[in-house]
């Protein structure tokens, strides 16, 4: 089911300046919107909401900031896995990537077998056969590769 309709609300991680530029986005994509802030200490943690260019600080014993608090330590917690998977990633990029025919398990056989791509940009017809690479492909391989 396909759902097209646009949030009440648009919550965001930062205090006025956030808020603005998230209001000059939508405003220039004609959407009406609203949009709320979660304002944080100078220890990073959730202070106060900004809404309608004003600043309201709720009191810490209310469900209310215990909500944005939770919401605010759950931002901030998958931005951070985000982040780690990104370097991740970023860690195990290969020259070998997006190269056409040269998918995961290729690209994995072609290093666990040759060991560097140094290696690989040397390696022979009877090499590439023996790891179920045809000539066209080993050519294409060796010629993204220089």
């Amino acid at each position: 089911m396909e759902n097209n309709t646009l949030p009440d609300l648009i919550l965001v991680d930062g205090g006025k300046g956030q808020v603005n530029a998230a209001l000059s986005v939508i405003k220039d994509l004609e959407l009406d919107i609203l949009v709320a802030g979660m304002k944080k200490n100078d220890k990073h943690e959730f202070e106060s909401i900004i809404f309608e260019n004003n600043e309201y600080k709720l009191d810490k014993t209310s469900n209310l900031f215990k909500l944005f608090s939770k919401i605010n330590v759950e931002v901030h917690r998958y931005v951070i896995t985000f982040h780690r998977q990104v370097r991740l990633r970023e860690t195990f990029k290969s020259p070998l990537d997006g190269i056409r025919g040269i998918g995961p398990k290729r690209k994995e056989a072609l290093l666990s077998y040759f060991g560097t791509v140094e290696a690989i940009k040397n390696g022979t017809e009877e090499e590439f056969l023996h790891l179920g690479i045809n000539q066209s492909l080993m050519q294409k391989v060796k010629e993204e590769l220089k």
